[in-house]
């Protein structure tokens, strides 16, 4: 995966938010809660290059296109709806940020965590027990961030407003990552 100075995981609302402000420090507008419809492209055959951008305006509801040179593709799951090349695709995960006990290493931790059986003396059972495996990931800010598996139980939905949460899912994230660090056990579940 790299290293240190390769690799780094950031908080995408703290990475999105900072880039906003720079970009407005620039000059730039910035529209919230004014869902992208359509990038739109020059004809040209030979250059296919963006044109604009088709949004819902937030105050009327109507669509509006801006003129652009360059955006910023910032969709998480949903980048597929507005250019469906993009090797993204929708997936719903659960994560949990937890404040741990005492301060954690500054590293990702990728897992393989056997879940415990029931006590039995069927070898085959003990055999095929389930195994998970949450990421754990450092942030600056004395936090942890842990998210557990993707799942298809649920279709992505329009918009990041209408996701919906399974606490016992969130709950087992808890349980697994407690499982292997007293510090997220004994830590606060933000």
């Amino acid at each position: 995966m790299g290293d240190p100075s390769t690799t780094a995981q950031v908080h995408p609302y703290h990475f999105t938010t900072s880039m906003a402000s720079l970009a407005a420090e620039k000059g730039a507008r910035i529209l919230t809660r004014a869902p992208v419809s359509s990038i739109n492209y020059s004809s040209s055959p030979s250059n296919s290059a963006v044109e604009s951008v088709t949004y819902i305006d937030p105050s009327t509801s109507q669509p509006t296109t801006l003129a652009a040179t360059d955006i910023v593709l910032a969709a998480g799951p949903w980048t597929q709806n507005l250019l469906p090349s993009a090797p993204i695709s929708g997936l719903r995960a659960h994560s949990v940020t937890i404040r741990p006990a005492k301060p954690i290493s500054a590293f990702a931790v990728f897992t393989d965590i056997a879940l415990p059986v029931p006590s039995t003396s069927d070898r085959t059972q003990k055999q095929n027990r389930k195994h998970v495996t949450p990421e754990i990931y450092a942030r600056p800010n004395d936090e942890a961030y842990a998210c557990g598996e993707g799942d298809t139980l649920v279709p992505l939905p329009k918009t990041s407003e209408d996701v919906e949460t399974d606490l016992q899912r969130c709950q087992d994230i808890i349980d697994h990552v407690s499982s292997i660090s007293d510090e997220l056990r004994d830590g606060e579940v933000l």
